[in-house]
């Protein structure tokens, strides 16, 4: 899994976009490399997911609420995403879909 920080900059923390754009390349990498094999490989870039590490960045903030008010009104959906539902769309239940895609709610 990845995230939009492997998709989109930001002046915010270079080392984890540089490390989440890694990411996304290596899936697309290991897609070549093993398609051959019939094993796919695909990539996952959620935005923000409402996990402890998120949880503990906003109460860092000084307002939890307002973190988490501030950082849904980033998604064209309005909120923020929790863990179950990554998990569900990360498992990718189409095996049909094509090898090396990207998947961004």
């Amino acid at each position: 899994m990845s995230s939009i920080d492997g998709l989109v900059g930001a002046p915010d923390s270079p080392p984890r976009h540089a490390s989440k754009g890694a990411l996304r390349l290596m899936s697309k990498t290991d897609a070549l490399l093993h398609a051959k094999e019939n094993i796919r490989v695909s990539s996952f870039h959620p935005g923000f997911i409402w996990t402890p590490m998120v949880e503990a960045f906003s109460r860092e903030s000084g307002d939890l609420e307002g973190g988490k008010k501030a950082a849904a009104e980033l998604h064209p959906l309005g909120r923020i995403g929790d863990p179950e539902e990554a998990l569900v769309a990360s498992a990718g239940r189409d095996v049909e879909r094509p090898v090396g895609r990207r998947a961004s709610p």
